[in-house]
Protein backbone atom coordinates (compact mmCIF):
# COMPACT_ATOMS: atom_id res chain seq x y z
CA UNK A 1 0.00 0.00 0.00
CA UNK A 2 1.13 3.39 -0.75
CA UNK A 3 2.25 6.28 1.37
CA UNK A 4 -0.73 8.53 2.53
CA UNK A 5 0.02 11.96 3.25
CA UNK A 6 -2.41 14.39 5.78
CA UNK A 7 -3.90 17.43 3.95
CA UNK A 8 -6.68 20.13 4.59
CA UNK A 9 -6.71 23.71 4.74
CA UNK A 10 -5.61 23.46 8.49
CA UNK A 11 -1.88 23.93 7.63
CA UNK A 12 -2.59 25.29 4.44
CA UNK A 13 -1.23 28.63 3.33
CA UNK A 14 -4.10 31.25 1.84
CA UNK A 15 -3.04 32.90 -1.16
CA UNK A 16 -5.35 35.67 -1.77
CA UNK A 17 -3.17 37.85 1.12
CA UNK A 18 0.01 37.11 -1.51
CA UNK A 19 -2.31 36.79 -5.00
CA UNK A 20 -4.84 39.43 -4.81
CA UNK A 21 -7.21 37.72 -8.02
CA UNK A 22 -6.18 33.74 -5.88
CA UNK A 23 -8.97 32.02 -4.09
CA UNK A 24 -7.37 28.97 -3.53
CA UNK A 25 -5.01 27.45 -0.84
CA UNK A 26 -1.58 26.41 -0.98
CA UNK A 27 -1.12 23.09 0.73
CA UNK A 28 2.78 22.07 1.02
CA UNK A 29 3.28 18.01 1.34
CA UNK A 30 7.03 17.15 2.33
CA UNK A 31 8.25 13.81 0.51
CA UNK A 32 11.48 11.71 0.46
CA UNK A 33 12.20 13.49 -2.78
CA UNK A 34 11.32 16.93 -1.95
CA UNK A 35 8.06 19.04 -1.48
CA UNK A 36 4.47 18.79 -3.61
CA UNK A 37 2.43 22.02 -3.55
CA UNK A 38 -1.50 21.20 -3.63
CA UNK A 39 -3.64 24.11 -4.51
CA UNK A 40 -6.92 23.91 -3.08
CA UNK A 41 -9.53 26.54 -4.21
CA UNK A 42 -11.11 28.00 -1.22
CA UNK A 43 -14.96 28.49 -0.82
CA UNK A 44 -14.51 30.40 1.93
CA UNK A 45 -13.41 33.15 0.19
CA UNK A 46 -15.30 35.19 -1.97
CA UNK A 47 -13.95 34.40 -5.31
CA UNK A 48 -12.81 37.22 -7.98
CA UNK A 49 -15.00 38.11 -10.69
CA UNK A 50 -14.14 34.80 -13.12
CA UNK A 51 -12.78 37.02 -15.98
CA UNK A 52 -10.31 37.81 -13.58
CA UNK A 53 -9.61 34.66 -11.64
CA UNK A 54 -5.50 33.78 -11.69
CA UNK A 55 -5.34 30.86 -14.12
CA UNK A 56 -2.75 29.09 -12.80
CA UNK A 57 -4.58 28.31 -9.55
CA UNK A 58 -8.22 28.71 -11.07
CA UNK A 59 -8.98 25.32 -13.75
CA UNK A 60 -11.66 26.99 -15.36
CA UNK A 61 -9.97 30.48 -15.42
CA UNK A 62 -6.62 28.79 -17.07
CA UNK A 63 -8.68 26.82 -19.34
CA UNK A 64 -12.00 27.18 -20.52
CA UNK A 65 -11.80 31.18 -19.82
CA UNK A 66 -8.80 31.88 -21.64
CA UNK A 67 -10.28 30.07 -24.58
CA UNK A 68 -13.03 32.45 -24.81
CA UNK A 69 -10.42 35.73 -24.46
CA UNK A 70 -8.50 34.29 -27.13
CA UNK A 71 -11.95 33.88 -29.39
CA UNK A 72 -13.06 37.24 -28.33
CA UNK A 73 -9.46 39.15 -29.10
CA UNK A 74 -9.53 37.76 -32.51
CA UNK A 75 -13.32 38.92 -33.18
CA UNK A 76 -12.20 42.32 -31.80
CA UNK A 77 -9.20 42.84 -34.20
CA UNK A 78 -11.34 41.68 -37.02
CA UNK A 79 -9.08 38.26 -37.21
CA UNK A 80 -10.28 35.08 -38.66
CA UNK A 81 -10.37 32.12 -35.91
CA UNK A 82 -11.15 28.59 -36.37
CA UNK A 83 -11.53 25.55 -34.16
CA UNK A 84 -8.54 23.48 -35.98
CA UNK A 85 -5.99 26.88 -35.89
CA UNK A 86 -5.74 25.51 -39.53
CA UNK A 87 -7.16 28.45 -42.16
CA UNK A 88 -7.82 25.49 -44.09
CA UNK A 89 -10.12 23.77 -42.25
CA UNK A 90 -12.60 23.91 -39.08
CA UNK A 91 -15.59 26.28 -38.61
CA UNK A 92 -15.09 29.82 -38.71
CA UNK A 93 -16.15 32.56 -36.17
CA UNK A 94 -16.49 35.99 -37.82
CA UNK A 95 -18.87 37.88 -35.44
CA UNK A 96 -17.75 39.69 -32.32
CA UNK A 97 -21.28 39.48 -30.77
CA UNK A 98 -21.82 35.78 -31.32
CA UNK A 99 -18.38 35.29 -29.38
CA UNK A 100 -19.99 37.49 -26.80
CA UNK A 101 -22.69 34.88 -26.61
CA UNK A 102 -20.24 31.86 -26.43
CA UNK A 103 -18.38 33.53 -23.86
CA UNK A 104 -21.97 34.49 -21.38
CA UNK A 105 -23.13 31.00 -22.55
CA UNK A 106 -19.94 29.57 -20.91
CA UNK A 107 -19.95 31.48 -18.26
CA UNK A 108 -23.67 30.20 -17.35
CA UNK A 109 -22.92 26.78 -17.51
CA UNK A 110 -19.32 27.29 -15.67
CA UNK A 111 -21.48 27.73 -12.64
CA UNK A 112 -23.46 24.50 -13.46
CA UNK A 113 -20.50 22.34 -14.05
CA UNK A 114 -19.53 24.46 -10.55
CA UNK A 115 -17.08 21.51 -9.56
CA UNK A 116 -14.40 22.34 -12.44
CA UNK A 117 -14.07 25.80 -11.05
CA UNK A 118 -12.84 23.89 -7.61
CA UNK A 119 -10.67 21.53 -9.29
CA UNK A 120 -7.45 20.81 -6.95
CA UNK A 121 -4.32 21.15 -8.60
CA UNK A 122 -1.61 19.08 -8.00
CA UNK A 123 2.55 19.40 -8.09
CA UNK A 124 2.17 23.43 -9.24
CA UNK A 125 3.27 25.97 -7.49
CA UNK A 126 0.90 29.66 -7.99
CA UNK A 127 3.45 29.96 -11.46
CA UNK A 128 2.99 29.52 -14.87
CA UNK A 129 5.32 26.57 -14.68
CA UNK A 130 6.23 24.29 -12.19
CA UNK A 131 8.97 22.32 -12.55
CA UNK A 132 9.16 18.05 -11.44
CA UNK A 133 12.81 16.90 -12.30
CA UNK A 134 14.53 15.54 -8.83
CA UNK A 135 11.17 15.01 -7.85
CA UNK A 136 10.23 10.98 -7.71
CA UNK A 137 7.53 9.47 -9.53
CA UNK A 138 6.45 7.07 -6.26
CA UNK A 139 5.99 10.38 -4.18
CA UNK A 140 4.67 12.25 -6.49
CA UNK A 141 1.98 9.45 -7.26
CA UNK A 142 1.32 8.68 -3.93
CA UNK A 143 0.36 12.71 -2.97
CA UNK A 144 -2.12 11.91 -5.58
CA UNK A 145 -3.73 9.18 -4.58
CA UNK A 146 -4.07 11.02 -1.12
CA UNK A 147 -5.55 14.14 -2.80
CA UNK A 148 -8.15 11.85 -4.34
CA UNK A 149 -9.07 10.22 -1.35
CA UNK A 150 -8.93 13.54 0.42
CA UNK A 151 -11.08 15.38 -2.34
CA UNK A 152 -13.81 12.78 -3.36
CA UNK A 153 -15.83 15.76 -4.45
CA UNK A 154 -13.48 17.81 -6.39
CA UNK A 155 -11.73 17.42 -9.86
CA UNK A 156 -8.10 16.56 -9.70
CA UNK A 157 -5.56 18.21 -12.21
CA UNK A 158 -1.99 17.87 -12.81
CA UNK A 159 -0.35 20.21 -15.19
CA UNK A 160 2.68 20.07 -17.09
CA UNK A 161 2.71 16.32 -18.22
CA UNK A 162 3.84 14.90 -21.62
CA UNK A 163 3.14 11.86 -24.15
CA UNK A 164 7.06 11.30 -23.30
CA UNK A 165 6.89 11.58 -19.34
CA UNK A 166 7.33 8.60 -17.09
CA UNK A 167 5.78 5.53 -17.88
CA UNK A 168 5.16 4.85 -14.24
CA UNK A 169 3.20 8.16 -13.82
CA UNK A 170 1.28 7.56 -17.23
CA UNK A 171 0.53 4.58 -16.37
CA UNK A 172 -1.03 5.51 -12.57
CA UNK A 173 -2.96 8.55 -14.28
CA UNK A 174 -4.59 5.59 -16.47
CA UNK A 175 -5.42 3.77 -13.61
CA UNK A 176 -7.39 6.68 -11.85
CA UNK A 177 -9.03 7.75 -15.17
CA UNK A 178 -7.31 10.76 -15.46
CA UNK A 179 -8.62 12.49 -19.49
CA UNK A 180 -6.43 14.19 -21.46
CA UNK A 181 -6.49 17.82 -22.28
CA UNK A 182 -4.06 19.87 -24.76
CA UNK A 183 -2.73 23.03 -22.79
CA UNK A 184 -0.62 24.57 -24.56
CA UNK A 185 2.78 24.82 -26.45
CA UNK A 186 5.82 25.16 -24.44
CA UNK A 187 9.21 26.10 -25.52
CA UNK A 188 12.34 23.87 -24.30
CA UNK A 189 16.09 24.49 -24.79
CA UNK A 190 19.45 22.60 -23.91
CA UNK A 191 21.34 25.72 -23.33
CA UNK A 192 24.26 23.76 -22.49
CA UNK A 193 24.22 23.83 -26.81
CA UNK A 194 23.59 27.64 -26.77
CA UNK A 195 26.65 28.68 -25.49
CA UNK A 196 27.98 28.63 -28.95
CA UNK A 197 24.55 28.73 -30.84
CA UNK A 198 23.77 28.20 -34.35
CA UNK A 199 20.33 29.53 -34.26
CA UNK A 200 21.55 33.32 -35.48
CA UNK A 201 18.88 35.57 -34.19
CA UNK A 202 20.40 34.24 -30.90
CA UNK A 203 23.89 34.95 -31.77
CA UNK A 204 22.77 38.84 -32.92
CA UNK A 205 21.11 38.89 -29.46
CA UNK A 206 24.16 37.92 -27.78
CA UNK A 207 26.50 40.13 -29.30
CA UNK A 208 23.65 43.15 -28.61
CA UNK A 209 24.11 42.29 -24.69
CA UNK A 210 28.24 42.22 -25.48
CA UNK A 211 28.59 45.81 -26.81
CA UNK A 212 25.23 46.71 -24.34
CA UNK A 213 25.75 49.16 -21.53
CA UNK A 214 23.06 47.64 -19.34
CA UNK A 215 24.51 46.14 -15.97
CA UNK A 216 23.61 42.55 -14.95
CA UNK A 217 21.96 42.53 -11.19
CA UNK A 218 21.56 39.40 -9.52
CA UNK A 219 19.51 38.11 -6.91
CA UNK A 220 21.63 39.16 -4.20
CA UNK A 221 21.73 42.80 -5.13
CA UNK A 222 18.19 43.49 -5.75
CA UNK A 223 17.23 46.05 -3.34
CA UNK A 224 13.43 47.46 -1.91
CA UNK A 225 12.94 49.43 -4.39
CA UNK A 226 14.41 46.68 -7.18
CA UNK A 227 11.84 44.32 -6.12
CA UNK A 228 8.92 47.31 -6.80
CA UNK A 229 9.87 48.04 -9.96
CA UNK A 230 10.37 44.51 -10.75
CA UNK A 231 6.77 44.06 -10.03
CA UNK A 232 5.42 47.27 -11.95
CA UNK A 233 7.26 45.53 -14.87
CA UNK A 234 5.53 42.26 -14.53
CA UNK A 235 2.25 43.77 -14.28
CA UNK A 236 2.95 45.93 -17.67
CA UNK A 237 3.75 42.49 -19.36
CA UNK A 238 1.50 40.12 -18.18
CA UNK A 239 -1.45 42.13 -16.90
CA UNK A 240 -2.04 45.10 -18.54
CA UNK A 241 -0.47 44.17 -22.02
CA UNK A 242 -2.17 40.48 -21.86
CA UNK A 243 -4.59 39.60 -19.76
CA UNK A 244 -5.74 40.05 -16.44
CA UNK A 245 -6.36 36.27 -15.63
CA UNK A 246 -2.18 36.22 -14.85
CA UNK A 247 -1.72 36.06 -10.91
CA UNK A 248 -1.68 39.59 -9.40
CA UNK A 249 1.37 38.90 -7.05
CA UNK A 250 2.69 41.08 -4.38
CA UNK A 251 5.85 42.12 -2.64
CA UNK A 252 5.10 39.36 0.33
CA UNK A 253 4.67 36.59 -2.38
CA UNK A 254 7.91 37.65 -4.25
CA UNK A 255 9.67 37.81 -1.13
CA UNK A 256 8.49 34.34 0.12
CA UNK A 257 9.36 32.48 -3.23
CA UNK A 258 12.50 33.82 -2.67
CA UNK A 259 13.26 32.75 0.94
CA UNK A 260 12.10 29.33 -0.04
CA UNK A 261 14.42 29.12 -2.93
CA UNK A 262 11.46 28.56 -5.44
CA UNK A 263 12.60 32.16 -7.44
CA UNK A 264 16.08 33.69 -8.26
CA UNK A 265 15.86 36.90 -9.53
CA UNK A 266 18.12 38.33 -11.93
CA UNK A 267 18.03 41.87 -13.72
CA UNK A 268 19.11 44.08 -16.14
CA UNK A 269 20.05 47.79 -15.10
CA UNK A 270 20.31 51.02 -17.30
CA UNK A 271 23.37 53.92 -17.04
CA UNK A 272 20.57 55.92 -14.85
CA UNK A 273 20.68 53.20 -12.08
CA UNK A 274 17.04 52.06 -13.15
CA UNK A 275 16.25 48.26 -13.12
CA UNK A 276 14.64 48.23 -17.07
CA UNK A 277 14.04 44.28 -17.38
CA UNK A 278 14.07 41.14 -15.00
CA UNK A 279 13.21 37.38 -14.71
CA UNK A 280 12.21 35.63 -11.90
CA UNK A 281 13.72 32.07 -12.38
CA UNK A 282 12.40 28.68 -11.23
CA UNK A 283 15.25 25.65 -10.64
CA UNK A 284 15.01 22.20 -10.59
CA UNK A 285 17.80 19.85 -10.67
CA UNK A 286 19.46 20.49 -14.06
CA UNK A 287 16.51 22.51 -15.30
CA UNK A 288 15.50 26.20 -14.76
CA UNK A 289 12.12 28.25 -16.32
CA UNK A 290 10.93 31.80 -16.30
CA UNK A 291 7.25 31.81 -14.24
CA UNK A 292 7.67 35.93 -14.25
CA UNK A 293 9.58 38.21 -16.54
CA UNK A 294 8.92 42.18 -17.47
CA UNK A 295 10.79 44.80 -19.40
CA UNK A 296 10.30 48.70 -19.99
CA UNK A 297 8.20 48.85 -22.76
CA UNK A 298 9.15 52.95 -22.53
CA UNK A 299 12.68 52.14 -23.25
CA UNK A 300 14.05 52.69 -27.24
CA UNK A 301 13.22 49.43 -29.09
CA UNK A 302 16.37 49.39 -30.42
CA UNK A 303 17.64 48.36 -26.89
CA UNK A 304 15.97 45.31 -26.99
CA UNK A 305 15.27 44.59 -23.95
CA UNK A 306 13.27 41.37 -23.83
CA UNK A 307 16.38 39.89 -26.54
CA UNK A 308 19.08 41.22 -24.18
CA UNK A 309 17.10 39.63 -20.97
CA UNK A 310 16.43 36.43 -23.11
CA UNK A 311 20.36 36.26 -24.25
CA UNK A 312 20.93 36.68 -20.78
CA UNK A 313 19.01 33.74 -19.30
CA UNK A 314 20.63 31.49 -21.95
CA UNK A 315 23.52 32.01 -21.75
CA UNK A 316 23.57 32.19 -17.78
CA UNK A 317 21.81 28.44 -18.44
CA UNK A 318 24.29 27.57 -20.52
CA UNK A 319 27.29 28.32 -18.12
CA UNK A 320 25.16 26.30 -14.98
CA UNK A 321 24.63 23.35 -17.78
CA UNK A 322 20.67 23.71 -17.32
CA UNK A 323 17.85 22.66 -19.63
CA UNK A 324 15.63 25.93 -20.74
CA UNK A 325 11.99 25.51 -20.02
CA UNK A 326 10.69 28.60 -21.25
CA UNK A 327 6.59 27.85 -20.93
CA UNK A 328 4.93 29.51 -23.52
CA UNK A 329 3.77 32.21 -26.16
CA UNK A 330 6.27 34.39 -27.67
CA UNK A 331 6.21 31.29 -30.18
CA UNK A 332 8.24 32.72 -33.10
CA UNK A 333 10.70 34.45 -31.09
CA UNK A 334 11.54 31.34 -29.40
CA UNK A 335 11.78 29.23 -32.31
CA UNK A 336 14.11 31.28 -34.33
CA UNK A 337 16.63 31.11 -31.43
CA UNK A 338 16.59 27.34 -31.15
CA UNK A 339 13.74 26.54 -28.78
CA UNK A 340 12.10 23.15 -29.45
CA UNK A 341 8.09 23.20 -28.97
CA UNK A 342 6.35 20.57 -27.19
CA UNK A 343 2.77 19.64 -26.37
CA UNK A 344 1.90 20.11 -22.60
CA UNK A 345 -1.02 18.18 -21.56
CA UNK A 346 -3.22 18.97 -18.73
CA UNK A 347 -4.50 15.25 -16.43
CA UNK A 348 -7.85 15.57 -15.81
CA UNK A 349 -9.99 13.11 -13.56
CA UNK A 350 -13.51 13.84 -12.46
CA UNK A 351 -14.83 13.59 -8.65
CA UNK A 352 -14.88 10.16 -7.46
CA UNK A 353 -18.40 10.24 -5.85
CA UNK A 354 -19.76 11.13 -9.61
CA UNK A 355 -18.29 7.21 -10.62
CA UNK A 356 -17.34 8.89 -13.71
CA UNK A 357 -21.12 10.11 -14.36
CA UNK A 358 -23.17 13.28 -14.37
CA UNK A 359 -23.16 16.25 -16.53
CA UNK A 360 -19.72 17.34 -15.29
CA UNK A 361 -18.01 13.86 -16.27
CA UNK A 362 -20.11 14.12 -19.76
CA UNK A 363 -18.34 17.44 -20.49
CA UNK A 364 -15.09 16.77 -19.29
CA UNK A 365 -15.17 13.90 -21.69
CA UNK A 366 -16.80 15.63 -24.61
CA UNK A 367 -13.82 18.62 -23.91
CA UNK A 368 -11.17 16.30 -24.35
CA UNK A 369 -12.30 14.49 -27.13
CA UNK A 370 -13.53 17.72 -28.97
CA UNK A 371 -10.06 18.85 -28.51
CA UNK A 372 -7.95 15.64 -29.12
CA UNK A 373 -7.20 16.84 -32.50
CA UNK A 374 -4.75 19.81 -31.25
CA UNK A 375 -1.93 18.77 -31.92
CA UNK A 376 1.37 20.75 -31.89
CA UNK A 377 1.21 21.81 -35.59
CA UNK A 378 -2.10 22.81 -35.59
CA UNK A 379 -1.49 25.00 -32.00
CA UNK A 380 1.95 26.51 -33.55
CA UNK A 381 -0.67 27.20 -37.18
CA UNK A 382 -2.96 29.00 -34.39
CA UNK A 383 -0.22 31.34 -32.84
CA UNK A 384 1.26 29.19 -29.86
Amino acid sequence: MSQQFSLGADNAIALRPWISNADSFLQIVPTASGEVPVLVPDPRVKPTPLAERAWVTCLWSGSAGYAIDEWLDRAGKGGRANAAGDAGAGPRWHLKGGLKAVAGLSTRLSWWLGPWRGAVQVGSWPFSTTLRETLRDTDLIAVLESVIDCYPDRPIALRHVFEDSSPALLEALARWVFQRLPARVVYTLDACQAIKPKASHLKRDLALLARSDLTIVPDADFTAQDLERALDLYQIIYRQRHSLRNPDYSIEFLQWARRRGLIELLGLRSSTGQLCAFAARHNQGSTTSVPMLGYDLEADRRDGLYRQLVAVLVREAGVRQQKFDFSSGAGDFKRKRGFEPRLELTMLRAPSRWLQRGPGSLALSLACAGTSFLDLDRLIAAGA
